[in-house]
């Protein structure tokens, strides 16, 4: 059975026995389009663009099999899962628990917000929010999207004024432009391959320089109350930055084989206040020619 919609174009598979109906997607989405959970799991058999203006809306308990394409949000993404119901971006095998496993092709695909993409107001409840979902990896270019409440696997934040909070993110976090906040996360990653959720194999993204979070000089984010974790010996440092105008504030950082935050070069003015760091071979790392101020971390190494 086929059905158009607009130039996205659905093909069903009625269900046989146990087999559960699916959804073909592709192409561009050009009016306001829901995903449901009754017609799940979506299978994405090129990429998907939301055109701008448009809005795409996922319902709790939805699957959506990316399948190594991209899904780009140039319009609104309403994703809003429930703690009993999550979204789940890859199509992973559910686990016992009722979490779902990250494995290591889930890093071949993303979705990514586009500077067209709608910003996030908590003032208006509106705009691009995802929440309660379980995504294998995500970009963020120019856009102001909410993500909360999630099992992550990375994120590269190239632009914009997302909020990043209350996350469980497993595969690191690269701040490359832009003023994000990032609140309230457990962070973690390792060198080569680390153990994801409930066990699940998970491949590491080598443009972070073995950091669990890089920010790089044309970001200024914010990084507050998050647990940062380093896990084996080849991850380097939690925090590694190389712009003087990120605050840095209120985080635990353990177990790196580096410095628990590590400063390169920069310009501008950094905070870096009230984190505790510990089980790490040092604890705040910063060049002598830096402009930082740094004041009332506990700092608690043990090599």
């Amino acid at each position: 059975m086929f059905m158009a919609v607009g130039v996205l174009t659905f093909a069903c598979v009625a269900p046989f026995g146990t087999v559960q109906a699916s959804t073909e997607v592709y192409g561009l989405i050009t009016s306001d389009t829901t995903w449901t959970k009754a017609n799940s799991p979506y299978n994405l058999t090129s990429s998907i663009t939301v055109a701008s203006e448009v809005t795409l809306t996922i319902e709790p308990g939805t699957i959506v099999q990316l399948n190594k394409y991209h899904l780009q949000i140039n319009g609104t993404l309403i994703a809003r899962g429930t703690s009993n119901d999550p979204i789940n971006f890859h199509g992973g095998t559910p686990i016992s628990t009722g979490g779902w496993a990250i494995t290591t092709e889930d890093n071949d695909y993303s979705i990514v917000f586009s500077s067209s993409s709608t910003n996030w107001s908590q003032q208006t409840q509106s705009g691009c929010i995802i929440e309660n979902a379980v995504i294998g990896n995500f970009v963020i270019n120019c856009g102001s999207p909410k993500i909360s409440d999630s099992f992550l696997g990375n994120i590269d934040i190239n632009g914009g004024a997302p909020e990043i909070s209350n996350n469980n993110v497993v595969g690191g976090i690269g701040v490359y432009a832009g003023s994000a906040l990032i609140a309230n996360n457990t962070i973690s990653q390792q060198n080569h391959y680390f153990i994801g959720y409930e066990g699940a194999i998970v491949a590491q993204r080598y443009d972070r320089n073995n950091n669990v979070i890089i920010i790089t000089r044309k970001a200024t984010p914010f990084v507050s109350g998050n647990v940062i974790i380093g896990n084996i010996s080849q991850v380097a440092q939690g925090i590694g930055f190389e712009t003087e105008n990120a605050i840095i504030t209120k985080n635990t950082i353990y177990g790196c084989y580096g410095a628990g935050i590590g400063f390169y070069e920069g310009t501008g003015n950094a905070l870096i206040s009230d984190n505790t760091i510990y089980d790490c071979s040092y604890g705040i790392n910063l060049n002598e020619t830096g402009r930082l101020y740094s004041d009332h971390n506990a700092v608690i190494t043990i090599p």
